[in-house]
């Protein structure tokens, strides 16, 4: 097997099996208690996420098979940040949507805040294009995590926000 095919399925059978995982979980908490908790007026339609991480999704397979295919010295960090913030997806939706710990899952979605933030700037280093390719992602986890923090306090879970 050449190493580009081989690049090619490591960039996306990674981000297949944690998109399948998340769909899962999330779709599971979606439909049972979550739907009846207060939310954001910012919340969007269901269906808005399901865009929102197909879009991302496709971003982080290019971006992190950009990397594999560059010589450098600084791949260690990137590859660190980006195998973090796909186990931090998982442990996100499994502390809100299953376990049902959205105070915990805040502090997770926090942590992915940062790790996406950093793992942007070590691919920046080795190619700015894979690393531009993950502005959206950023966004989008700001965006979640201001509903996450915001579900907390529309239910009472937390007392400010």
């Amino acid at each position: 097997m050449s190493d580009k095919v081989k690049n090619i399925l490591l960039a996306i059978i990674p981000v297949i099996i944690v998109g399948g995982l998340c769909s899962y979980i999330t779709r599971t908490g979606v439909a049972g208690w979550y739907a009846q908790m207060a939310k954001s007026s910012l919340t969007p339609p269901n269906y808005v996420f399901s865009v929102a991480w197909s879009i991302i999704y496709i971003l982080l397979m290019i971006s992190f098979y950009r990397l594999l295919s560059h010589v450098s010295t600084e791949k260690a960090s990137a590859y660190r940040f980006y195998w973090q913030q796909l186990i931090l997806q998982v442990l996100w939706c499994f502390l809100f949507f299953k376990a049902k710990l959205p105070l915990i899952g805040g502090l997770v979605i926090l942590w992915l805040v940062i790790t996406v933030f950093r793992m942007i700037l070590a691919f920046l280093k080795i190619d700015k294009t894979a690393g531009f390719l993950n502005i959206f992602y950023l966004l989008y986890i700001c965006f979640a995590s201001f509903l996450n923090w915001s579900f907390l306090y529309r239910n009472a879970l937390i007392t400010t926000f």
